[in-house]
């Protein structure tokens, strides 16, 4: 109606990397809403949400180079394409030191990042007498990140050993408080006017890290 107005958006993402096991997919969401409750008081909500999961292959222990998503671009351009990624009996072929990146990819060395966020503020603003308005919000911005890693162990064909096996995660939680509360009066008199501001405002900061490995 004329006094209530309101917005929700949808989005969705999905992209897939140039490399096997290399994707990230992001959905969002936003809902906007304000409505007049009266000739003095509006109030209002912004919510903006979002779930996003990113994944890429990790390099095996053996590496003696170079770093994770960047040494599969290495093997692609050094490795020379004589040598097949798998010998006749089935197993890993292995050059080192850059190894075999399809050998980590189809032995499932993976790295996981998924992040939900979350935006949520709240506003009300109160006309108290003419000239004096009363504006109050709060917000809260929440992120939650869980970053797992899984490391494989194989045997290349050579007798050489991927390994050893290792998984890890990373828990990340980031809450962060607004809260501010403002009164202002703006009022003329002839030639003259008044304009006054008095307000509070207090922001409360939480992070939270738990890890684990074997």
């Amino acid at each position: 109606n004329e006094k209530t107005r309101y917005n929700i958006s949808i989005a969705y993402k999905k992209q897939d990397g140039v490399i096997q096991a290399v994707n990230a997919t992001q959905g969002n969401l936003r809902i906007n809403v304000d409505s007049k409750i009266n000739r003095w008081l509006d109030i209002g909500s912004n919510s903006a949400m979002s779930y996003a999961v990113n994944t890429y292959p990790l390099t095996g222990p053996e590496l003696t180079r170079g770093g994770n998503l960047q040494q599969f671009y290495n093997s692609v351009m050094e490795i020379a394409p004589i040598y097949p990624v798998k010998l006749p009996n089935g197993t890993w072929s292995g050059q080192y030191p850059l190894g075999n990146a399809a050998a980590w990819i189809g032995e499932g060395n993976l790295s996981t990042t998924t992040v939900p966020h979350l935006v949520q503020a709240v506003f009300l603003n109160a006309k108290i007498l003419d000239g004096l308005n009363w504006r109050n919000t709060a917000s809260v911005d929440y992120t939650f990140s869980d970053i797992t890693n899984h490391i494989s162990n194989f045997t290349y064909g050579g007798g050489q050993v991927s390994g050893p096996a290792s998984n890890s995660e990373e828990l990340d939680r980031d809450l962060i408080v607004d809260l501010e509360s403002v009164l202002t009066y703006d009022k003329k008199f002839g030639k003259h006017g008044i304009n006054v501001l008095f307000g509070t405002s207090e922001r409360s900061e939480a992070f939270k890290t738990t890890s684990a490995y074997r």
